[in-house]
């Protein structure tokens, strides 16, 4: 099931706050140039798929969390990518507040095509379903950005 991506994070937090052990996120671009960041704690496996909208918001949708990844692959996987500095802000769509999530990600957009390849080909239906679903979210809300640079 497609959620923003707040609320994933929310999930995600939770987790994370009951057991801080094994997490790891790895960010990478995807064809059409949607940023795919995926974040695990094995054997659970969440994607977000974002664009930026300007240098200090973007917009993104996710699922998660999964667990049709062989957990080897994935521990393999997530390590690659160069590691760099990781910083979001992600507001929470039931109310005012916000989840600040920082700390070191890999980046590797061929490692999150691999991941992508090593789900089955009902994840590769979810993936195409958040490109869709991201797309038609960004110009429902920023109408102007079809046209922007005609």
């Amino acid at each position: 099931m497609t959620k923003e991506a707040g609320e994933i994070i929310k999930d995600i937090k939770k987790r994370y706050d009951e057991d801080k052990d094994d997490w790891s996120i790895l960010g990478g671009k995807d064809s059409k140039g949607h940023y795919d960041t995926f974040i695990a704690q094995p054997p659970r496996l969440w994607q977000i798929k974002s664009e930026p909208i300007n240098p200090f918001q973007a917009i993104g949708l996710g699922v998660g969390p999964t667990r049709n990844i062989d957990e080897e692959i994935q521990r393999a996987v997530m390590k690659l990518g160069k590691p760099i500095n990781f910083h979001a802000l992600f507001p929470q769509p039931k109310d005012d507040s916000a989840i600040f999530v920082r700390g070191i990600e890999r980046f590797s957009t061929t490692a999150t095509n691999r991941l992508k390849k090593e789900y089955d080909n009902k994840q590769n239906k979810v993936d195409s379903k958040l490109t869709k679903e991201l797309e038609e979210l960004v110009n429902k809300k920023y109408p102007s950005r079809k046209t922007m640079y005609l």
